[in-house]
């Protein structure tokens, strides 16, 4: 009788034992993504790493053929996330909060490293208006439309090549289906409110983005990170403010 008593008591705490560590290591985080080409036309969605940016947790997800991925054993707490998917510009999600509820809500649209260069880009002047315009390699067509962003920096004697990052300015995303118009036009008024002083040299720069660009802030810089622009610029120039 006292086997039969024992026998129980170990099955039934190995039962519970059992499904202790079961629900520990079978929780989930959920998510998705939709991906795409450099323009708006959607792409197999499958792929992509989702990392939790915790070298202590090495916590992961792979995203399959509709976009969706789960984080196993992700504890509650507020994390960092990172999108990548080779050709395409890594995406970071800051300050995701796990409450439990076992879902990630942003559904972000990522899309591919652009491959379009910028082949030349020339600024005209016309009293105190600015109009830029860029030629691209491949040209842009209607079916195939490119995206270049512009970036001002103010010149200080040391920066002739600055990078995107250092710019003080950049254009909105500048969808181009033609040639012949200018892509961008900024007046003297325009450059004041930027932050420019009339008689100051500004560099100028172009590069080709793509539709869906992933960009986001750095929390710790504050500046707007673009992973999708391609590493090939314009050449930089350079204007004097009116």
């Amino acid at each position: 009788m006292k086997k039969i008593i024992i026998s129980s008591l170990i099955l039934i705490a190995f039962t519970f034992f059992s499904c202790t560590e079961k629900n520990t290591i079978d929780t989930y985080v959920t998510g998705s993504v939709k991906l795409f080409d450099e323009g708006a036309t959607p792409t197999d969605n499958s792929g992509m790493t989702v990392s939790v940016e915790d070298t202590t947790l090495g916590i992961y997800g792979v995203t399959d053929e509709n976009g969706n991925f789960k984080l196993k054993n992700l504890p509650k707490g507020t994390f960092n996330l990172i999108y990548e998917k080779e050709g395409y510009g890594t995406y970071k999600v800051f300050g995701f909060e796990n409450t439990g509820d076992g879902l990630i809500k942003e559904i972000p649209k990522l899309g591919k490293i652009s491959t379009t260069k910028i082949s030349s880009i020339v600024m005209e002047k016309t009293e105190d208006t600015l109009y830029f315009y860029v030629l691209t390699e491949p040209a842009p067509k209607i079916n195939s439309k490119k995206y270049i962003r512009i970036f001002l920096t103010e010149y200080k004697g040391t920066n002739s090549e600055p990078d995107y990052l250092d710019a003080k300015w950049h254009s909105d995303l500048i969808e181009i289906s033609g040639y012949g118009s200018p892509i961008l036009r900024l007046d003297k008024e325009d450059l004041l409110n930027l932050g420019f002083s009339s008689g100051t040299e500004v560099l100028y720069k172009a590069y080709v983005d793509s539709y869906y660009s992933n960009d986001y802030i750095d929390p710790y810089t504050g500046k707007r990170i673009f992973p999708n622009l391609n590493k090939v610029p314009s050449s930089t120039l350079s204007f004097i403010v009116p």
